[in-house]
């Protein structure tokens, strides 16, 4: 009871300076003004990718439309601005609930939630984005995995996610692939033992390890450090995983559930853009064949030193060695897999708003906390 508290109230401030926040920021590009006139077309009748120009789902337009029409606000910056800030405090608190889920920790949760608010809020700089919808979406996924662990209610769970990864793909087409492709190698393991067990977990995590590279390809060799660093902490999250077996498989029958629910939300926002006027042609131009090329009208990375390269792996590799040379190897510190893999991202977000630190140095969190293991 004690922690429900402390969390309700560190809710509460957060969703004051939250608003505080997003309210006050605005940047020149106002990624907010386009989509809040794209809302507005789409509302006037204009069908999306035909009439209305959109780089993004009609999922998020159908969550926006949801939204308006349950709070019984109008289309305007105040009510954009407050959508925000739902987002923020609910992605924030879903985030937390993971964490207090598996670690049973209020400072660890405490933690998470405070540091994934303080990174969630960059939000500020551009209000009604369909990156809200996508961060609770991750969050949602991340929040449901962790009652698998409970063996009730798994057809839901699967459902549920599966649903979640159909809504991203139908938000933005990018995020749903990794996402999709992300959940496969995590649940592929714990598919039934055998051949095809083995086969999909193979493929999808090859599939993982060449994502960075296809999807930056336009922009190599420029891009390659970024590739590299990606794909060796893909590899050693696979490599790790690889290595562990659940105690429990799942059922082939729950991975069906979540196959329908992955399809039955892209048949839904599918159906939803045809019948708000949108033609067929219209739906595969606005949800794959205009993102094929955008990376070369638009793209954005951090150029990477050697020293940014070779201090991640060097690291990466190294606490893996060890870790296979030594089975032994965190026992005189049992705590430090479970530290590192709970707080290398919360952590990461501090490190980054508040201490300046290099980037050398928080590329090489994600492959320390991809090598730590248990003794």
């Amino acid at each position: 009871m004690f922690g429900v508290l402390i969390m309700l109230a560190l809710a509460v401030a957060l969703s004051a300076t939250a608003f505080y926040a997003v309210c006050t920021d605005f940047s020149s590009y106002d990624d907010m003004g386009f989509l809040m006139l794209t809302q507005k077309t789409f509302s006037a009748g204009h069908a999306l990718y035909d009439q209305t120009f959109t780089a993004y789902g009609p999922a998020y337009y159908a969550y926006e439309q949801f939204l308006h029409t349950i709070t019984r606000l109008p289309l305007s910056h105040d009510s954009t601005l407050l959508f925000t800030t739902f987002a923020v405090v609910a992605s924030s608190l879903l985030c937390a609930g993971f964490v207090a889920r598996l670690a049973r920790n209020i400072l660890l949760t405490g933690f998470t939630f405070l540091a994934v608010s303080t990174l969630l809020l960059l939000m500020k700089c551009e209000p009604g984005h369909p990156q809200e919808l996508c961060a609770l979406l991750l969050t949602g996924m991340m929040f449901g995995a962790s009652f698998l662990t409970s063996g009730r209610r798994l057809t839901m769970i699967l459902g549920g996610i599966g649903f979640c990864v159909g809504v991203l793909s139908m938000t933005k087409p990018n995020l749903g692939v990794f996402a999709a492709v992300a959940a496969s190698v995590s649940f592929s393991r714990l598919a039934p033992p055998g051949r095809v067990r083995n086969l999909l977990f193979g493929v999808s995590a090859l599939a993982a390890m060449v994502l960075p590279v296809a999807l930056m390809r336009h922009n190599l060799p420029a891009v390659a450090g970024y590739c590299v660093i990606e794909s060796a902490a893909i590899l050693l999250l696979v490599m790790q995983l690889a290595r562990w077996q659940p105690d429990q498989s799942l059922s082939w029958r729950l991975f069906v559930a979540a196959l329908a629910g992955f399809a039955g939300a892209l048949l839904l926002c599918g159906a939803f853009a045809l019948a708000t006027g949108t033609s067929f042609a219209g739906l595969a131009r606005g949800l794959l064949l205009q993102h094929l090329g955008f990376d070369r009208l638009f793209s954005f990375y951090a150029p990477f030193a050697n020293r940014d390269i070779l201090l991640p792996l060097s690291v990466g590799v190294g606490v893996w060695a060890a870790s296979l040379l030594d089975r032994g190897f965190w026992q005189g510190c049992p705590w430090v897999p479970a530290a590192l893999k709970f707080g290398v991202a919360p952590f990461m977000a501090v490190a980054v708003l508040t201490l300046g630190i290099t980037e050398a140095f928080l590329w090489c969190l994600p492959l320390v906390a991809a090598t730590a293991q248990p003794s």
